[in-house]
């Protein structure tokens, strides 16, 4: 009996480990927190509740094929866009940012970046997807979305039912305005770099 156990464990430990896509929750709601799990989109107890911060997003060091969905209606001020993560691994394997609740075109979550040198800044990230969310700056301040790159390609980025645009200009009626804030350059270290590619990049 034992040497079957044993002969058991020895094939379970052969199986490839699986690894399950995870869905993480951001809110301005009551008993948001950076402490919570993020799993729960709204505030259970404990620490099963959404996060609250930016800052915390940007921590986090996710895996291909998660989703970090935004509360419609609430609004971010002041906090920069970016996450530690490489992003996804695939067309088929994002790391998607989204929204979650009751979303219309007026009240998606907002990232206002007033006071911030950068907005949304993405540097060597690869198929991410940024679904219903709203950025906006003030014009000349910073630019709402950069894509950059400083190994020589990023791939697959799409961007798709959001809004950009100025603080200054929110009619969308200058569309040169919103297209600067929409894509910044290709950097590498210090300077732009003639060698750098955004590959695979879809704008809906």
């Amino acid at each position: 009996m034992r040497r079957g156990l044993m002969v058991i464990t020895m094939l379970l430990g052969l199986l490839p480990l699986t690894s399950y896509a995870a869905n993480y929750y951001v809110s301005k709601a009551s008993g948001a927190s950076d402490s919570n799990n993020g799993t729960s989109q709204t505030f259970v107890s404990g620490t099963n509740g959404p996060w609250l911060t930016l800052g915390k997003v940007a921590s986090v060091n996710f895996s291909a094929g998660d989703t970090v969905s935004f509360r419609c209606g609430d609004t971010w001020t002041g906090e920069q866009f970016t996450t530690v993560s490489t992003g996804g691994s695939s067309d088929s394997n994002r790391l998607t940012f989204t929204n979650y609740g009751t979303c219309t075109g007026a009240n998606r979550p907002i990232f206002n970046f007033t006071g911030q040198t950068w907005g949304a800044i993405f540097t060597d990230k690869n198929w991410i997807t940024v679904d219903g969310l709203e950025m906006h700056s003030s014009f000349n301040e910073v630019f709402n979305v950069g894509l950059q790159t400083s190994s020589g390609t990023s791939t697959g980025f799409t961007i798709k039912n959001s809004r950009f645009h100025t603080t200054t200009d929110t009619s969308g009626s200058s569309p040169t305005r919103a297209i600067v804030s929409l894509l910044n350059f290709v950097w590498g270290t210090g300077s732009p770099i003639a060698e750098g590619h955004l590959t695979n990049l879809l704008l809906e």
